[in-house]
């Protein structure tokens, strides 16, 4: 996959000059490494200019109006930018663009503590009005429409903006009523760069796929027959994962409404994740999941052990997800941890979400 290749090849001029026998050979495998790089980002301006566009032109050969053309009719979209400390908006729809400084040097630390469980209803409207002034207002004149695209940074990533509220409250219906939820359609991009065009949709291959491990006792039974009892080879991890019936339940009337396939229970496997999630509408998928901070590429879905393929793992990584071809018009994640965290310099949020 073109992003395995890319990581190599990175990895390989950051080892290349300490890998060497002495200074000489050193340099030489550096210079080799270097150009290898070269080479591969001409393969990607040739092969996959959009995807070479987004992670590698400079912005100084990107005119703002050029960048700007690309905001969907009726959208506007909302870049923020946090640099040295401070925050900055660029509101653009597709006529023109404004450029807004913000005064929001405690929002780090609002957004930190809505994170906090036990959170009063009183607190987190404070912290969501808060919050709203300080990001939203300045800027709310130059939106046009319901409509928004929003494309955080820094610490705006762990936001969700659909929760600020426009006028103080105390309860959590005051919350709901006064969010920006109840006045805008709000969605997420990653760059303003990749706006574009979207490409043509592909043909779909089935209109709904539901995955629901469950983890029932039965599920775990099963799971202990195969191994004939053998508790040395038992993974105690797997077998003290919480039971999920309540996403089978929704699984179930999901796939009555819409048709489609439903991998309920030992069914759920990665193999069959693989096998029969690719070019679906839409993706349904109930479980378990584990978020790495250190290395999110390591985050993972936790699905039903695979008595067929024995040797394979129960998880799907985050890395794996990057590389299928799942072409889906929308993927449902009911499961804890898909949408944190990951946050990294130069790539934005890199959480499950966004590998979907």
């Amino acid at each position: 996959a073109v992003q395995q290749q890319e990581e190599q090849l990175m990895a390989a001029i950051r080892v290349s000059l300490q890998s060497g026998r002495n200074e000489t050979d050193g340099i030489q495998r550096y210079i080799i490494a270097e150009k290898n790089w070269k080479a591969f980002q001409e393969m990607l301006r040739q092969q996959y200019p959009r995807y070479y566009t987004m992670r590698y032109a400079a912005m100084k050969d990107r005119k703002l109006n050029e960048l700007t053309a690309q905001v969907p009719e009726g959208v506007t979209a909302v870049r923020y930018l946090f640099i040295n400390n401070n925050f900055f908006a660029l509101v653009a729809d597709k006529n023109k663009h404004a450029w807004i400084p913000l005064q929001a040097a405690q929002a780090p630390e609002w957004i930190r503590r809505l994170s906090e469980p036990g959170l009063s209803a009183s607190t987190t409207n404070e912290l969501c009005f808060s919050l709203y002034k300080a990001l939203w207002q300045p800027l709310e004149k130059q939106i046009t429409g319901k409509r928004v695209i929003i494309i955080p940074d820094g610490p705006l990533y762990y936001l969700s903006f659909d929760m600020l509220t426009k006028h103080p409250g105390t309860t959590l219906p005051d919350l709901i009523s006064n969010s920006l939820l109840s006045s805008y359609a709000i969605s997420y991009h990653y760059s303003l760069l990749a706006l574009g065009t979207p490409a043509k949709p592909r043909k779909k291959n089935g209109n709904f796929a539901a995955f629901v491990p469950a983890f029932s006792d039965d599920v775990k039974k099963e799971y202990m027959t195969a191994l004939q009892a053998d508790t040395l080879r038992a993974d105690n991890e797997y077998l003290s994962l919480l039971p999920l019936p309540f996403s089978v339940d929704l699984a179930r009337n999901m796939q009555r409404k819409m048709g489609g396939v439903l991998f309920e229970g030992n069914e759920s496997t990665p193999f069959a994740f693989r096998s029969n999630a690719g070019n679906k509408s839409i993706i349904h998928i109930g479980t378990h999941a584990e978020a790495n901070n250190l290395h999110p590429e390591y985050s993972r879905l936790i699905f039903a052990k695979d008595f067929a393929h024995a040797a394979d793992s129960n998880a799907v990584f985050l890395y794996d997800i990057y590389n299928y071809d799942l072409g889906s018009d929308l993927t449902v994640l009911t499961a804890c941890d898909t949408g944190r965290p990951g946050l990294n310099d130069g790539e934005g949020m890199i959480s499950m979400a966004h590998a979907f």
